[in-house]
């Protein structure tokens, strides 16, 4: 009889203590279940609820009936909440979630930025960097120790922080992500055939697009143009800018004037025009 009382005491003990998983971009992270941490009184929680099932229509409901926000889904079973203030945890648990943490700093960093990875396009001079993150629809003004905020829409903003102060920004309650700025764009497209395997399928046959006719629609003429010599048939009207032309050469360019910018079908052969013609007149323009 001891023993049978010790095996239920032991598997309501696991129970009582299971932990449940959250995957972030920082890490996993593992809550008590049971556990509703850091609720506000004064002001507005957010954070991240977890259930210990598949999160099914009724459950988001009941959080809803009583004003609590969801926003977007995280791996295993949970959401990013936003809680009014005042609620109580008791809400929660009736609403069927099994355990509830506001963000913590930590959370809030996107996977390099937690490990002190900081992209080299980021890094500033005078030990500082570029930084983009995500408010709260309550954040009103930068921290003293940030400068040269930028709206970017959407609630995100860039900003210039002291490396140091990475960990104070996350810590201010209305940010809730942080990343390095996005890498600079880049006008170059020679690496589309090897990201697309075309070159790779070129060298064991002839996949060069050969008797195959493409259609394209863009912004206007495009050309003239060594790499479309001979095989581009342009019903189009003037040129509106550059677009088109960037377009038609990834999908068919030659490659004559430099190797590396040839397209991925350097063989076919294409009928251009403006947009959206190419969809009204296809039919007409089928036989030529």
């Amino acid at each position: 009889m001891k023993k049978l009382l010790l095996l239920v005491f032991t598997a309501l003990s696991l129970t009582a203590n299971a932990q449940l998983q959250v995957k972030l971009k920082s890490g996993t992270y593992e809550i008590n279940s049971g556990a509703f941490l850091q609720l506000n009184e004064d002001a507005p929680t957010y954070g991240v609820a977890v259930w210990d099932h598949a999160v099914r229509a009724e459950d988001k409901e009941a959080l809803a009936e009583n004003g609590i926000e969801l926003f977007h889904y995280l791996p295993e079973n949970a959401f990013e909440l936003r809680i009014p203030a005042g609620t109580e945890a008791g809400i929660l648990k009736n609403a069927g979630v099994s355990a509830f943490t506001a963000w913590t700093p930590r959370m809030k960093l996107d996977g390099p930025l937690s490990i002190g990875d900081i992209p080299s396009w980021a890094i500033l001079p005078g030990g500082k960097m570029a930084v983009q993150f995500l408010v709260t629809p309550e954040f009103a003004s930068l921290p003293r120790f940030a400068s040269q905020l930028q709206f970017l829409g959407e609630r995100w903003y860039t900003a210039s922080i002291a490396i140091a102060d990475l960990e104070k920004l996350a810590k201010n309650k209305n940010v809730l992500f942080i990343q390095a700025i996005e890498e600079p764009g880049s006008i170059e497209n020679d690496n589309s055939r090897a990201s697309s395997r075309v070159a790779y399928m070129q060298q064991t046959g002839e996949f060069k697009g050969t008797n195959v006719v493409v259609g394209l629609g863009d912004d206007g003429d495009i050309g003239p143009h060594d790499d479309y010599k001979g095989r581009l048939t342009s019903l189009a009207g003037n040129s509106l800018g550059d677009h088109g032309d960037h377009v038609a050469g990834t999908i068919f360019g030659a490659g004559n004037i430099d190797p590396d910018g040839a397209g991925s079908a350097t063989g076919a052969t294409m009928i251009y025009y403006d947009y959206p013609q190419n969809l009204s007149n296809i039919d007409t323009h089928y036989s030529l």
